[in-house]
């Protein structure tokens, strides 16, 4: 629902560049989209510029992907938490991969 916020809005048809890039700031993710739904529903004065800058930010982009009760950041630690030892290893692992793209045998036990 909160991607057809922006997806649908009239902010959307006067800044479809802004837009597309707070969809991919948000990783299309519902929960992120949600907050950003959130967010521009009680800052009707925002422009989407404004937003999509905040979110460029990769080192505070957990922050600004926060609203009341919904944050991506306690999401993340919550299912975080649910993995195994040995899944939150390969998860760290993988993230010292740099660029984008990797195959499965990087995931693969060492």
């Amino acid at each position: 629902m909160a991607g057809r916020v922006i997806v649908r809005s009239a902010r959307r048809r006067r800044e479809p560049g802004a837009a597309s890039a707070i969809l991919y700031r948000c990783w299309h993710l519902p929960l992120a989209l949600r907050i950003v739904g959130n967010r521009l529903a009680v800052r009707p004065q925002w422009i989407l510029r404004h937003l999509a800058d905040r979110l460029a930010d990769e080192e505070h982009r957990l922050n600004v992907l926060a609203a009341g009760d919904l944050e991506i950041r306690a999401a993340f630690h919550h299912a975080y938490r649910q993995l195994t030892p040995e899944v939150r290893r390969v998860f760290r692992r993988l993230s010292l991969i740099v660029g984008t793209e990797f195959g499965v045998q990087l995931g693969a036990p060492w």
